[in-house]
């Protein structure tokens, strides 16, 4: 403040010279303008102003100075220097300017101190606020942590304040301290970060510190800037007592532990993962987890904690073949594996990613153990190393290396193995013999083994007689029930898409399934109301000429089927990359041929090439071959939705791209199948609203709507889907829309609220038979006789003409045949007769 003395006398008071304790608001803020303030006088020095010379007084407003009498006194309280500044002591600073790393806080007249910003707190979130934190003149309590009285310089920090000590180590970093740090640089492959925790001192975070659970390449979640909050593991000087290296920790719960005193002991261990610290703490066969530090021709190196790294030999890498160990175990990767073997004094590990055959279990992936083989089993796998006395092959979905002999391999003699196997090469080989107690399995890949078992496997089926043995491992076959929207005339039996061919011990892998709903396809098992036709009644009301052209459609695609099967499941079964080749090469417009090579490519774990694969059919297949097309178009569309990185975005890029190439219809609908059988409620809901808005006026797209509801058990959506339906379509297809829905409603939601909407049409229209029909078709389903019954005997009391009666008459009669007795028969014989006496009356 600059205050008035008199006439020609000027005084100042320096904001450190306001209060004698700390207070959270600018002292000078409770004064103003005009004011009459009381101050006592520290110095008096001339000052000059246009050459007129004129007094300033240096002021105090201290009420510890303004009552102490001893000028002297008062003058050396007030003039604090560097000289009469310590380390660890606590003093009032006021922020003279802020910048992004510094604060500059005013601690007296002539002593200005530094507070850098990793030094103003612990948490991450208040650092990168830094300069929004402090204003100018705001009141800052902190502690001197370094004096250069060289240079004048006064560092100062925020922690430690609750010290008293004055000790120049209480301001320094110490082991167990919770400070904060900023990323200053991402160290390459697993070298972790190097954090800045001071002006000039920065530490490092091992990669087996930066979480508490492990992930692969952790340090993907950091970036250079980022404010972070540590603990201090370790902190190593030099003989002058200047750090030399600080180790450091960003695991949540060793900072939590730190900052909680009262937490238990056991919260610093990482709760999901093995961590070792030392030596000792490691015994045989003890499982540890570590990150894949580098990859040599002999295997790999990881790195268990901040001071212990291991080896793993190749042949340790795992139980089956590894053709790219670089690619299947890439730095950074978090592998878990066992102790083998270990040495305290030179702090040698060795690892072993191979689990023991005995102690294999099936887990959720679903891999066969040794005791699950049996003698006779067809497998088939991947040679994994060649030797002069036989081959070792890897088993598919399996972690199990069995070895077939050289006088097994052919029914010819080989004298050289490499010149006509090599690794990497598929086979397929037959179960010799199972040595469990000494984890060893032998096969035999001679033909005659092949042909006798498929022989065998051959008979049993046509016996009925197929059995889990038989092939040659547990094989669950799941069956669903056909989608009421599933195209019924596609044969799709003929079509082995869903059934391992390729291996016995196929990976799990989700068919490529295409099912395309199109506007032929049936929305009931065995009812299609178009108009007035319907496939119940052989009278009613499909031209000749349209059945004609069905038939021969169902002959074409039956021939081209057979074809396929032929080319597909005849004597040469494709095993391998180079036999799909030649199957495209000879077939190129088929579809059932290219999506069986990307299902091959699934079995083996390859998502890409099979990406690679529907892309060469898309370019490959004639364009005037639309459904074609369409048919790997909705294939890949499966893929993503199961592979996709992340499906849901991967599947709708593909989509978009279909969606210039192929039906519109045909594709929504697709798609809307393949949501609703993965189970996807969300994005069902959300495509079947994109499809009504597109879609208005079609049938279809309501009735999905209305499917969609039912199937959830939605039933009040169900219902005021239709009403809006009814409200959207033109008069005209009213009556489909409603029967259509009355079915649904009777296979799957109220059979009540289906026979109101049956009625309702039926009040309209009394004489359409073919809507009497279909009711009484689902009646009969229910099996309700007394309900059934009654309806019969309204339908048989209409006057309709002979025709018409005769088939509605013959209906009940076969009704009666199947779930009434003799006494029924006879009365629905006799009802008929009733009416042909009325007629010729």
């Amino acid at each position: 403040m600059k205050i008035k003395v008199g006439k020609n006398s000027v005084g100042k008071v320096h904001v450190t010279q306001v209060v004698d304790e700390f207070q959270d608001e600018n002292p000078l803020a409770r004064y103003s303008v005009g004011e009459m303030i009381t101050a006592k006088i520290l110095k008096k020095s001339k000052h000059f102003d246009d050459g007129v010379s004129s007094l300033c007084y240096e002021l105090t407003l201290k009420p510890s100075l303004l009552g102490n009498e001893d000028q002297e006194e008062s003058r050396n309280c007030s003039d604090t220097t560097l000289s009469t500044l310590s380390v660890g002591q606590i003093v009032i600073g006021y922020v003279k300017d802020v910048h992004d790393d510094w604060a500059l806080l005013l601690i007296s007249p002539t002593v200005i101190g530094r507070l850098f910003v990793l030094d103003s707190s612990t948490d991450p979130i208040q650092l990168a606020r830094f300069q929004s934190r402090y204003q100018i003149g705001q009141p800052v309590r902190c502690r001197i942590s370094k004096i250069d009285y060289g240079n004048g310089k006064v560092d100062l920090s925020l922690r430690n304040l609750d010290n008293s000590s004055k000790d120049e180590e209480a301001s320094e970093i110490n082991i167990n301290d919770i400070i904060g740090g900023r990323v200053s640089k991402i160290l390459p492959g697993v070298g972790g970060l190097s954090v800045q925790i001071g002006a000039h001192v920065f530490g490092r975070v091992h990669v087996t510190d930066l979480h508490d659970v492990w992930k692969d390449n952790p340090t993907r979640d950091f970036k250079v800037g980022q404010f972070v909050r540590c603990r201090v593991l370790d902190v190593s000087r030099n003989e002058d007592g200047i750090i030399n290296q600080v180790d450091l920790s960003l695991r949540q719960s060793l900072i939590e532990s730190q900052l909680d005193a009262a937490a238990p002991s056991s919260s610093n261990k990482r709760p999901d993962s093995m961590i070792v610290e030392k030596l000792e703490d490691l015994h045989v066969d003890m499982e540890v987890e570590g990150f894949v530090k580098n990859i040599v021709s002999k295997g790999c190196f990881v790195t268990l904690s901040r001071k212990i790294d291991a080896r793993i030999k190749i042949s340790n890498l795992s139980g089956t073949y590894v053709a790219d160990p670089e690619i299947m175990f890439p730095v950074g990767k978090v592998v878990r594996g066992r102790v083998i073997s270990f040495d305290c004094a030179t702090g040698f590990v060795e690892l072993s990613l191979r689990r023991p055959l005995h102690n294999q279990q099936r887990d959720e992936t679903g891999l066969i153990t040794l005791k699950e083989l049996h003698v006779g089993n067809l497998v088939t796998g991947v040679i994994s190393h060649i030797a002069s006395y036989g081959l070792f092959i890897s088993i598919d979905n399996s972690k199990i290396v069995g070895l077939c002999h050289i006088s097994e391999v052919s029914d010819n003699h080989i004298g050289n193995l490499e010149s006509h196997y090599k690794i990497g090469e598929r086979v397929r080989a037959k179960v010799l013999k199972v040595e469990e107690d000494r984890e060893r399995i032998s096969l035999g890949m001679k033909n005659k083994y092949i042909k006798d078992l498929r022989m065998e496997v051959e008979s049993n089926e046509e016996e009925g007689l197929v059995s889990e043995q038989s092939l040659g491992t547990n094989i669950s076959a799941e069956t669903n029930d056909a989608d009421e929207d599933r195209d019924l005339g596609d044969d799709s039996n003929l079509h082995p898409l869903s059934t391992p061919v390729f291996s016995v011990f196929s990976s799990p892998v989700e068919p490529l399934d295409v099912v395309l709903d199109t506007e032929e396809n049936k929305l009931t098992d065995d009812t299609s109301i178009e108009g007035v036709n319907f496939a119940t009644t052989n009278e009613v009301y499909e031209s000749s000429n349209k059945r004609a052209k069905k038939r021969s459609k169902d002959l074409r695609e039956a021939a081209i089927r057979e074809a396929e099967r032929k080319l597909v499941e005849g004597d040469n079964v494709p095993e391998s990359i180079e036999d799909f080749e030649k199957l495209v090469h000879v077939s190129p417009n088929s579809s059932f041929i290219w999506i069986k090579y990307m299902a091959f490519l699934l079995s083996l774990g390859d998502a890409d090439k099979a990406r690679a694969v529907a892309e060469r059919a898309l370019q490959t297949i004639n364009f005037r071959e639309e459904g074609e097309k369409l048919n790997v178009w909705v294939a890949l569309l499966n893929l993503e939705n199961v592979y996709g990185d992340p499906p849901k975005e991967a599947t709708m890029a593909v989509f978009h791209r279909a969606l210039q190439y192929c039906d519109n219809k045909k594709l929504y609908l697709a798609l809307l199948g393949i949501y609703e059988r993965s189970d996807q409620h969300d994005m069902a809901d959300e495509l079947l609203k994109t499809m009504l808005r597109k879609f208005k006026m079609s049938c279809k797209m309501w009735l999905k709507r209305i499917h969609h509801f039912l199937r959830r058990g939605l039933l009040e959506a169900a219902h005021k889907t239709l009403d809006r339906a009814l409200l959207s379509l033109p008069q005209r297809k009213h009556i489909k829309v409603i029967s259509q829905a009355a079915i649904a409603e009777f296979k799957i939601g109220s059979a009540e609220h289906a026979r109101n909407l049956f009625e309702s049409i039926l009040r309209n229209y009394p004489k359409r038979v073919d809507l009497w029909s279909v009711y009484l078709d689902q009646e009969i389903v229910l099996g309700d006789a007394t309900v059934t019954r009654a309806l019969f005997e309204r339908v048989i009391s209409l006057d309709l003409p002979p025709k018409k009666m005769k088939f509605l008459f013959k209906k009940y009669l076969d009704y009666e045949k199947a779930h009434g007795d003799e006494e029924r028969m006879d009365y629905v014989k006799g009802k008929a007769m009733q009416y042909v006496e009325s007629r010729l009356g």
